[in-house]
């Protein structure tokens, strides 16, 4: 067991939690908590077929990271992570609460590797469903339109950088466990409209003043959803990208939906007719 939070592998582990560009360069992120460790050694034997359909490469649960006095002797995740062959660090209290990212944590956590992803096959499915996020960078806001994408079966999400970082804690916290499930690809404006132009994926933005009632639109596939920031909305770029535009009617004073909110409603719009 590590018991010095000065210990050299607990102040990388507590770095990794807070440098987006240290993810990057190792290549791993932590996940925390029962329910996300769950998902992510779930997701070691659970994707295979889908990472052929998206050219998705499962993410690999490097080590569990766990603290008995936080998270209780013997926790049932630590065995299935030893059957899977996962590396188990014990940690003190102390070492786990300096990796820690919340308030009150459960003294589990997974460190992952980044998944790989395939933009273009991400996007040339013949049936893609996707979600574009433009320049998100509340990092609640977008994990939370990850988490919705995952719930309505969209086939990927693309994030428009500038954004937040999708291995961001905040981010993989709103996700609960959906980062896991779908491709989600972060990338330069350009790169992601040359590959939806290229896989002749219609895109349709969703905005206060769009031209069509979100629920009469025509979401035949493949097709990509953009939702903007609230602030900023689309470029013109996307804009000159873009197949036509929704709206979703707002009957109260507010002048328009949290994006969150709205891509949610768009996304099970498109799946009505499923």
């Amino acid at each position: 067991m590590i018991t010095s939070p000065q210990n050299e592998r607990v102040k990388h582990l507590a770095a990794l939690q807070k440098d987006g560009r240290l993810r990057t360069e190792h290549r791993h992120f932590l996940v925390e908590g029962p329910r996300f460790v769950e998902a992510a050694l779930a997701s070691l034997v659970g994707q295979a077929s889908a990472c052929q359909q998206t050219g998705m490469s499962a993410p690999l649960v490097e080590e569990l990271l766990y603290a008995p006095s936080l998270a209780g002797e013997d926790h049932p995740l630590a065995a299935r992570a030893r059957a899977k062959g996962v590396k188990v660090t014990l940690l003190s209290k102390d070492c786990y609460k300096k990796i820690a990212d919340v308030k009150a944590p459960q003294g589990l956590a997974a460190l992952v590797t980044l998944p790989e992803h395939d933009l273009k096959a991400a996007v040339s499915r013949p049936d893609a469903l996707l979600l574009v996020a433009c320049g998100l960078q509340d990092p609640g806001n977008l994990g939370t339109m990850i988490r919705s994408a995952d719930a309505a079966g969209a086939t990927a999400v693309l994030v428009v950088r500038p954004a937040a970082d999708i291995y961001n804690s905040k981010v993989v916290r709103a996700t609960a466990g959906s980062l896991l499930a779908l491709p989600v690809i972060a990338g330069r404006e350009d790169e992601i409209l040359a590959a939806l132009s290229s896989a002749s994926a219609r895109v349709l933005l969703a905005e206060p003043r769009g031209q069509t009632d979100f629920r009469r639109a025509d979401w035949s596939r493949p097709v990509a959803i953009a939702v903007g920031a609230e602030a900023a909305g689309f470029s013109p770029a996307v804009r000159a990208a873009s197949a036509g535009s929704v709206r979703i009617p707002m009957w109260g004073k507010t002048e328009s939906l949290n994006a969150a909110a709205a891509a949610a409603l768009c996304l099970y719009a498109a799946r009505q007719n499923d």
